[in-house]
């Protein structure tokens, strides 16, 4: 897809995977810019200029997301990888359950964390900044950090 994308003309390619799974590979065969959306939504989050955490889907993407945060540059800004315990599929499958789970992770990250924004570790809760109404403090989603930043292009 990435060869395809490129001799269609694409201006930039975004791999809409929190984990970044594949950046690298695609790099190598692209010819315009590969986006991930991991480090688009941890620099979106510095220049909120504190402290940030991550809500991510389940704990088991904990080690790849500290190996890519550790590549991406020093970063003590980040207080903490999160898990909120719901699948990927799960928002699909059952949006408003999702996002009360969702939410329900994110909240002890606002009390115990002491941050000024939550990083939302899934392309699939790219509707939380805009639904999520009811948390109280900014939301930084990778689709959108890495739209925008592909639009540079």
């Amino acid at each position: 897809m990435v060869k395809k994308a490129g001799k269609a003309g694409a201006k930039a390619i975004i791999i809409g995977c929190f984990d970044d799974t594949g950046l690298m590979a695609a790099r190598e065969l692209a010819i315009c810019p590969v986006l991930d959306i991991g480090q688009p939504a941890y620099r979106v989050a510095l220049l909120y200029g504190g402290q940030f955490s991550v809500v991510t889907t389940l704990a088991v993407s904990f080690p790849i997301l500290a190996k890519n945060i550790r590549a991406y540059g020093p970063n003590t800004n980040l207080v903490r990888v999160r898990a909120s315990g719901v699948p990927v599929h799960a928002l699909e499958d059952d949006r408003d359950t999702a996002m009360r789970q969702v939410v329900d992770g994110i909240r002890p990250a606002l009390r115990e964390d002491d941050i000024d924004c939550v990083v939302l570790g899934c392309a699939g809760r790219v509707h939380f900044v805009d639904d999520a109404d009811d948390v109280p403090t900014k939301l930084v989603d990778g689709v959108h950090a890495a739209a925008h930043l592909a639009s540079l292009f």
